[in-house]
């Protein structure tokens, strides 16, 4: 099986996900409801039984989604207002 495979097959419980991408578990957990994570949509999640996983390429994505800046202005500019698309 190629490397490429087994790291596609992990998941990730709502904590461990909120350490890797580092941001509060609560955050998740909102997203989950509002459809939203800092004006984007959020990561797609598994349920199996109760427990919520997020597997790892899907946190990859939405952390490769994320917005670069040079600067902070450039930051505060771009962040102003929704991003969350239809």
């Amino acid at each position: 099986m190629k490397e490429e495979s087994k790291t596609s097959q992990i998941n990730l419980s709502t904590t461990e996900a909120s350490h890797y991408l580092r941001i509060a578990k609560s955050e998740l957990a909102a997203a989950r409801c509002s459809g939203s994570l800092r004006g984007l949509v959020p990561p797609r999640f598994i349920r199996v039984g109760s427990a919520v996983l997020y597997p790892i390429t899907e946190l990859d994505k939405w952390n490769q989604s994320q917005p670069l800046f040079t600067t902070n202005a450039e930051a505060e500019s771009t962040l102003k207002g929704p991003r969350v698309s239809p």
